[in-house]
């Protein structure tokens, strides 16, 4: 009896914290949104191992249509098409591999047209074009807007972008009445032009905390950086900001590569590049000299890669949030600890092949630690990791991580940027989308934008990931009823659900 009310307390518990979770914005800042079957030690559905697995050109899939990859067995379907109404380019794409071009709750995809410029959203069950995205009635938004869905489940067809010194706000399914500014951030930097984090650049996972840098006015050479800052969208606050007196500079910043927000919000990364002898040598062995992870006021900074390379996002078992690059001197991926720069050498670039490029996704929260999740372009199909998508385990390489095998790309790669078919995660992770020309087999060799699909819908996950992230809510009175939460109570329900 007492084990029965155990249950239905702890399930009451539950469903408080996830109505909690959807209507309070004083939340806990990673539980999820919706819940997708992760394993609670990975992907274990995937096939692993480094067997060279070839795309199969025979069918060129149609909008809409879904086959099946003929070795891994995940669907593929073909998500766009650029004859669709109002798309007017050449080809459409997903931009880049660290930020989702899926709403939250999955109804909702957002493609980019290849001139930077113009973007569209896609209604993912009909593969309907619902509507290009515009600043005004003459001017339409794109890649340089660094458009960004709302990952706080609060408003899941709202998309923030940037122009100018403005941070605005749009629901996507009404545009001109829902265009806000959030910010003008020239009252607070009137000698500044720009606010951008350089396109590649996201905010935290529930969408509160932005970091941006301050551009000003073009001085002869260049467009200064004056001011690297952090935003609360909550509070409308800025709480931090970089100034050039701070790192030893006069009137501006060297430029990052991007800045950004890591998943939980805890950090703000500057992407700088490795400084040597021919590269702002005064900066060797300071902040400026290689990525760092800082407080959000701009303190205690920790270096977490060595260069402004490739980079991503994972977590660890502990639900720590690891930073994911390329280490150009060691030649390994790694993953670094962001609050201690403790790292993990996971797998060598050899071992992918010398000829790969690489792009790493992003997981935005701690639902499926433990993998890192990797995209790969190649002129040749000769390695086993030559234009691939997989999740390496994250172990150091002389524990012999698992590879995951997801699906070859169907790309071909002939050294243009934007062939280079970067994938990005949805949100829970269970959806993969990129950029793929189909072999220049489509009716215009162009590109188009591609999903896999990796679970089906469960509800098990949502329960054991609470039980792990929120332990104290969930302390057995005595050894005697320990639980896993999926175990005992989902894993119940979800069979009558």
């Amino acid at each position: 009896m007492k084990r029965l009310i155990d249950i239905v307390l702890l399930t009451f518990l539950t469903c408080f914290i996830l109505n909690w979770r959807m209507s309070n914005t004083d939340r806990p800042p990673d539980i999820s949104i919706g819940c997708s079957a992760y394993a609670s030690n990975g992907y274990d559905d995937l096939i692993s191992g480094r067997d060279i697995i070839l795309p199969n050109y025979s069918t060129v899939p149609k909008k809409g249509q879904t086959i099946i990859e003929q070795t891994t067995g995940v669907p593929i379907t073909r998500m766009t098409d650029i004859h669709d109404p109002t798309i007017d380019q050449p080809g459409l794409i997903i931009v880049y591999s660290r930020y989702t071009p899926l709403n939250t709750t999955g109804q909702y995809l957002l493609v980019h047209g290849e001139d930077s410029t113009s973007s569209w959203v896609y209604r993912v069950d009909d593969y309907a074009v619902i509507d290009k995205l515009r600043l005004n009635d003459t001017e339409s938004i794109g890649e340089v807007n660094e458009i960004r869905w709302d990952y706080s489940g609060l408003h899941p067809t709202r998309v923030y972008f940037v122009a100018d010194m403005k941070l605005y706000a749009m629901d996507v399914l009404n545009q001109d009445k829902t265009r806000s500014v959030i910010h003008d951030f020239s009252k607070d930097f009137p000698d500044g032009v720009q606010i951008l984090n350089d396109v590649e650049g996201d905010s935290s996972a529930d969408s509160r905390y932005w970091a941006f840098m301050v551009r000003g006015r073009y001085n002869g050479k260049e467009f200064p950086i004056l001011r690297i800052i952090t935003y609360d969208v909550e509070s409308d606050k800025i709480l931090g900001i970089l100034k050039p007196s701070d790192v030893g500079k006069t009137k501006s910043l060297p430029r990052p590569n991007m800045v950004e927000i890591s998943p939980k919000g805890t950090r703000v990364i500057t992407h700088y590049g490795r400084c040597w002898a021919e590269n702002r040598p005064e900066d060797i062995g300071t902040p400026l000299d290689g990525p760092h992870a800082w407080t959000l006021d701009f303190k205690n900074p920790v270096k977490i890669a060595v260069d402004e390379t490739h980079s991503g996002w994972s977590f660890d078992m502990a639900g720590n949030e690891m930073f994911v690059s390329q280490n150009n001197r060691t030649d390994y991926t790694e993953a670094r600890n962001i609050y201690t720069g403790e790292t993990i050498s996971i797998i060598a670039h050899q071992d992918m092949g010398w000829g790969n490029g690489f792009h790493y996704g992003k997981f935005y929260t701690s639902m499926n630690p433990g993998w890192i999740f990797i995209s790969t372009y190649a002129e040749t199909n000769d390695e086993w990791a030559n234009n691939q998508l997989f999740m390496v385990e994250m172990k150091p390489a002389n524990e012999n991580p698992r590879v995951l095998r997801i699906t070859p790309t169907y790309n071909t790669y002939d050294g243009d940027y934007r062939d280079e078919a970067a994938a990005a995660l949805s949100f829970d992770g269970t959806q993969i989308f990129w950029t793929a020309n189909w072999g220049k087999k489509l009716e215009n060799g162009q590109r188009e934008v591609f999903r896999t699909k990796l679970f089906k819908q469960d509800v098990d996950c949502i329960f054991d990931w609470i039980v792990r992230e929120y332990p104290a809510y969930f302390q057995p009175s005595t050894a005697a009823t320990t639980w896993s939460g999926g175990d005992l109570v989902f894993r119940y329900f979800s069979n009558s659900l």
